[in-house]
């Protein structure tokens, strides 16, 4: 069984699984025994890049050597440092690597002949149409389609005796905006506001890089009154349904995704076995002449087919929404991470997939508490499978290592996994792993569904940073600075609450209040300095004698308190003794007050304030009783 990796960007949200179903395509027809593992990551569209570096984690899972081959879809990649640590560690596992519409040295190249139909339009512009002036759109220029095109382009001037001049080739990305900027060059602004419809010098044609160049730069004219194929001619490339569908249907050529997952497939399965096979492989690009350049409509389009394809996809649209609005509203309110991981593999179980898995890094997830800790890259030593599902029905009990020899093991031929980056912005978090997840053939919304996990989980993990601030701030108010016991502003939020939980559990409750004798002559004749010093060895005295379960307070001034559950009912008058004794070892003396309670609890906060306050009452006055007592003993 051969293992190969698919290394997937998507283009802006969506993802581009024609290469997946082409390479199943040579996988099926050929009975192939190929087991194909996706990586896929949107980490190249959005502006936010500690989001990127949290996509680009998926990459980090796995060690590239494990595998037989790799289909590397590079063509979106916008983090070159990213791309050239990914690049250097497939050549450096050694593993044989076909890339896909992106030209990368050292590796194979498989891709469409943008070359041969840009040529096949250019020449079909000036010998059927007479052009003789053109213009070049192009995409991102460095991308390896575009130097193709563009390429192409360059020759057919030279081949035409046309001189070249600089603004007859422009680039910029392949979206509609490009296109919108270079119809907006020939545009004079200020007499188009003033009413005067003047067009600049146009050139017979534009050829554009793509169909959403083309689209662009048709719909910019047509507001300035400039119409296309009368006053200019336009052609695009890709054979979008954009292209197919737009009036005037657009000139253009076939970018066959399929056929190029299908080719890259065959080549590695040539190259694993050791043939000999050239260094790159094209796909015929076939040029559609239709209405954008001057042709008659290119065919008969199901137009009922696609308007029933755009019903459908808005009715599943608005449902997509208003699941995941509902989804979000409910990990809002999940409590643990448990929890949350099954949301996760139970929204993705419910769509056609065979199964899910959710992997978390236990460098990132304390399970025990609940919350998500800082970490660095994803480590895949220590993982967790949190939640899993296989045909609709949660797994329960798989270990990391069973999982993990599960996927290096697969036995079925044309199993395919998928696997994308769970992280809030940059702190990687984990994987989902998807088994045959073969709604994302019909779903392009894909990206829809994982961004409102990630954006859950962002801001879970926010909340999980800021209560933990809380509580560490919390923690120092509610602390004495100089004793570092509790203070009297701990009563609330902790004394009363764990007084009343006691007594909810039918247990008694002991006060012991306890006040310096002579702490005043003490700070008179020795100064301040040294009655602080004295009030901290009582705080250390305090903190090595109370149970584990009781609270020491400094009440205020040379005045503590000790509340504690007592196990035994002689308890409380032995801790008072056992205090006398390391206060005395300590060269301290003190009186102290014991209270014990079995009140009763009651729901009310109250209700409860005013039973622990009888306590407290009664210990002081207890502990003043002590105190005329030591007085006259002294005396």
């Amino acid at each position: 069984m051969k293992r190969i990796l698919l290394l997937t960007y998507g283009w802006k949200r969506f993802v581009t699984y024609a290469w997946t179903t082409g390479i199943n395509d040579y996988i099926q027809k050929n009975d192939r025994d190929f087991v194909l593992y996706q990586l896929q990551s949107w980490g190249n569209w959005n502006k936010n890049t500690s989001f990127n570096a949290g996509e680009y984690a998926v990459f980090d899972l796995i060690d590239f050597s494990k595998y037989d081959g790799a289909i590397c879809d590079f063509t979106n990649f916008t983090d070159n440092e990213r791309l050239e640590e990914i690049i250097k560690r497939l050549k450096d596992s050694g593993i044989p690597a076909v890339s896909v519409g992106f030209e990368c040295k050292g590796f194979h190249y498989a891709g469409t002949d943008g070359y041969t139909a840009t040529k096949g339009i250019f020449n079909h512009l000036y010998n059927v149409h007479k052009c003789r002036r053109f213009v070049f759109v192009g995409g991102e220029k460095n991308h390896f389609d575009n130097k193709e095109r563009e390429k192409a382009f360059r020759e057919c001037l030279k081949e035409k005796g046309i001189k070249l001049s600089d603004d007859m080739i422009s680039d910029g990305d392949f979206t509609e905006a490009t296109g919108i900027t270079a119809a907006l060059r020939y545009i004079n602004a200020d007499e188009y506001l003033a009413g005067k419809h003047v067009k600049k010098a146009l050139p017979d044609a534009f050829i554009c890089a793509n169909d959403n160049i083309a689209v662009g730069l048709i719909s910019e004219f047509e507001k300035h009154g400039i119409k296309c194929p009368d006053d200019v001619r336009v052609t695009g490339f890709d054979n979008l349904d954009k292209a197919m569908y737009y009036d005037p249907q657009i000139t253009t050529a076939t970018l066959n995704r399929e056929k190029i997952g299908y080719e890259a497939c065959r080549v590695l399965d040539l190259i694993m076995q050791g043939k000999e096979v050239n260094h790159t492989t094209f796909v015929e690009a076939e040029p559609i002449f239709s209405e954008s350049c001057g042709c008659e409509y290119s065919g008969v389009i199901n137009y009922r087919g696609y308007l029933k394809w755009q019903v459908d996809d808005s009715i599943f649209s608005t449902d997509l929404m208003d699941n995941l609005a509902s989804i979000r509203a409910d990990l809002d309110n999940v409590k643990s991470i448990k929890k949350f991981m099954d949301k996760i593999a139970d929204t993705y179980s419910s769509m056609d997939c065979d199964g899910v898995f959710v992997v978390i890094n236990n460098a990132v997830v304390n399970t025990n508490q609940d919350t998500f800790l800082p970490c660095g890259k994803f480590s895949v030593k220590n993982m967790t499978v949190v939640s899993a599902r296989l045909h609709g029905l949660p797994v329960s009990n798989i270990s990391s290592s069973d999982l993990y020899e599960m996927l290096m093991n697969e036995q079925r031929p044309g199993t395919n996994y998928f696997a994308m980056s769970l992280h809030m912005k940059d702190e990687s978090a984990g994987v989902v792993i998807l088994v045959n997840p073969r709604f994302i053939k019909k779903n392009w919304r894909v990206f829809e569904i994982q961004d409102t996990f990630l954006r859950a989980l962002s801001d879970w993990y926010s909340r999980t940073k800021l209560i933990k601030s809380i509580n560490t701030l919390t923690g120092i108010y509610d602390r004495d600075p100089l004793t570092k016991l509790y203070s009297r502003t701990a009563f609330s939020r902790k004394i009363i609450p764990a007084y009343a939980e006691w007594l909810k559990e039918e247990k008694s409750v002991a006060l012991l209040f306890l006040d310096a004798d002579g702490f005043k002559k003490i700070n008179d004749n020795k100064g301040h300095d040294y009655g602080d010093r004295v009030l901290i060895r009582i705080a250390n005295v305090i903190r090595e004698t109370i149970p584990e379960t009781g609270f020491g307070i400094r009440y205020g001034g040379d005045e503590f308190i000790i509340l504690f559950p007592p196990v035994e009912s002689e308890e409380p008058m032995a801790m008072r003794e056992k205090l006398y004794k390391n206060l005395r070892i300590n060269g301290i003396f003190m009186s102290i007050g014991v209270a014990v309670t079995n009140d009763k609890y009651s729901e009310s906060e109250t209700e409860m304030r005013a039973s622990f306050d009888r306590l407290l009452t009664r210990a002081d006055k207890e502990m003043y009783r002590i105190k005329e007592e030591h007085h006259a003993v002294r005396k």
